[in-house]
């Protein structure tokens, strides 16, 4: 679970390969990100620019993923085996 910077919102990575964000206040869900195939290891927000703000998953299927906050789209995949650790 990591909190938003600024804003009232945190992130989570799901056992289930679906990376969540929530509103910190209500407890509500504002966006579930999937692509991952196994579960959910970590999840950070990561700044873009001044305006956009990147949710940043990696997952025991070897991958980390880029997601564009303003969609639920993955941006990027970055892949990596085991033996590449």
């Amino acid at each position: 679970m990591r909190w938003h910077p600024l804003l009232p919102m945190l992130c989570t990575a799901g056992l289930d390969g679906v990376s969540r964000v929530w509103d910190a206040r209500s407890g509500s869900l504002i966006r579930g990100f999937t692509g991952h195939t196994q579960g959910g290891l970590d999840v950070i927000f990561a700044p873009v620019s001044a305006t956009e703000t990147a949710l940043v998953s990696s997952a025991d299927d070897c991958t980390a993923r880029v997601f564009r906050m303003d969609q639920a789209a993955i941006a990027r995949t970055h892949a990596s085996g085991p033996s590449d650790a």
